[in-house]
């Protein structure tokens, strides 16, 4: 199994608009950096019987939920994680269709939300613990051979793309 678990929020909350820079390191991290782990381990899942990919992305990514004007927070800018998270799930879906053949063969590659959880990246500040925000990646991770792959969800359900 690979878990693309790294992630860094380098936006300016206060809605200025993200530099070149800020655009740069936040890709590097959340979506250049989670392509190469995943090439990284792709020789290793080919000998597994069940390779399972998971992507840790955010609600933050889904353009669906971003165009609708009642999403509780669209009204937050943050440009540059946004779009990387908005990204890596264009990632993910590239390395699903990479693989579907082998969904057969036990592989799966799915995208998770943890939600707005206690960690670092948002100085601990979230409303879900860190065991309820890796509840849904871990239950990606461990799917049986017939479970889902192409998707993208949190603990409560599917995330429209």
């Amino acid at each position: 199994m690979a878990a693309n678990n790294a992630g860094i929020f380098l936006d300016d909350l206060a809605g200025a608009h993200a530099g070149r820079e800020t655009f740069e390191k936040t890709f590097a991290v959340n979506m250049f950096g989670a392509a190469s782990t995943t090439e990284a381990f792709v020789p290793l899942l080919e000998k597994s019987s069940a390779a399972r990919i998971v992507f840790v992305s955010s609600d933050l990514g889904s353009l669906a939920w971003r165009a609708d004007p009642e999403w509780q927070t669209g009204v937050l800018y943050l440009p540059a994680y946004r779009c990387s998270k908005a990204a890596l799930n264009m990632l993910a879906l590239g390395y699903a269709r990479r693989f579907r053949e082998k969904a057969n063969n036990g592989w799966q590659v799915n995208v998770d939300n943890p939600g707005y959880t206690a960690t670092d990246i948002h100085g601990h500040t979230g409303t879900g613990t860190v065991e309820e925000g890796a509840r849904n990646a871990v239950r990606l991770a461990t799917l049986g051979d017939d479970g889902e792959t192409g998707t993208y969800s949190q603990k409560e359900g599917p995330i429209p793309w």
